[in-house]
C-alpha cells in the first residue's frame, strides 16, 4: 500500500486492502489492549479512509461506510487529533526529509487539498471527537496544544497528580490513594506515574 510504485492500483483495490489491513490490527492488537485495559494511540484510524480514499480518491462516503461498520464493528476513536497545516507547508516538511516519499506522499497538491478538505468537515462535523490542532507552528508550540488539549479531556488526572505533589511538598505523603471511575478514564495509567515517581524511575526524578 505504501511502496513506491509507477503500477497504478484500482481505487476499490486500495480501500479493500485498507479494510483488510485495519481489521486485522483490530483483532491482533486493539481488542486485547483494550481488554487489559490499556490505552491504544494510532497514528491514523478510519477518518484517514474517508479522507484518502473518500476525500482524495472521490470513493462513495456510503460504500465506506459499509466496510468500516463491517470491520471496525464498533471499534473507533474516543478522540481524534487532527494535525492541519497547508498542504503546500506538509508537502514542505516532507521534502526536507529527504527521504523516499511513499506511494500516497508521491500524490499531487490537488489529491492532498481534497484530503484536507475531507478532514476539516470531518471534524466540523464531529467537534467533540475531532480536536483540530495547528501543526503549523512549531514542534514545541504543537505539543504545547496537545498538553492543553490532553488536560482539557482528562482534567481530574491534573487535580489528583497536583494534590499528590503537594501533599509530597509538604511531607504529608498519603498512606493510600482510591482511584476510582468507570472505565476509560486512565486510572491505570495515573496509578503508574504515581509508583514510577515515588520509586524514582521517572525521568524527571
Amino acid at each position: 500500500l505504501l511502496k513506491p510504485t509507477d503500477q497504478a492500483m484500482a481505487e476499490d483495490t486500495e480501500l479493500l486492502l485498507m479494510f483488510a489491513a485495519r481489521a486485522e490490527h483490530i483483532q491482533q492488537v486493539i481488542l486485547p489492549a483494550l481488554k487489559r485495559g490499556d490505552w491504544v494511540v494510532s497514528d491514523r484510524f478510519v477518518d484517514a479512509t474517508f479522507a484518502y480514499q473518500g476525500g482524495g480518491r472521490g470513493i462513495n462516503e456510503q460504500r465506506i461506510k459499509q466496510l468500516a461498520e463491517w470491520t471496525l464493528q464498533g471499534c473507533n476513536t474516543d478522540v481524534t487529533f487532527l494535525f492541519d497545516l497547508p498542504v503546500a507547508l506538509g508537502q514542505t516538511r516532507v521534502e526536507q526529509r529527504k527521504q523516499q516519499k511513499d506511494r500516497f506522499e508521491q500524490e499531487k497538491q490537488e489529491f492532498f487539498e481534497r484530503v484536507r478538505n475531507c478532514y476539516l468537515a470531518r471534524a466540523e462535523a464531529e467537534p467533540k471527537r475531532i480536536k483540530r490542532i495547528d501543526a503549523s507552528q512549531t514542534s514545541a508550540v504543537t505539543t504545547t496544544g496537545i498538553n492543553t488539549l490532553m488536560t482539557a479531556l482528562f482534567p481530574w488526572q491534573q487535580t489528583v497528580w497536583q494534590h499528590i505533589v503537594d501533599r509530597v511538598e509538604q511531607q504529608r505523603m498519603p498512606h493510600a490513594v482510591l482511584l476510582t471511575g468507570v472505565s476509560g478514564l486512565g486510572k491505570k495509567q495515573l496509578a503508574s506515574k504515581m509508583a514510577e515517581s515515588l520509586l524514582c524511575l521517572a525521568a524527571d526524578k
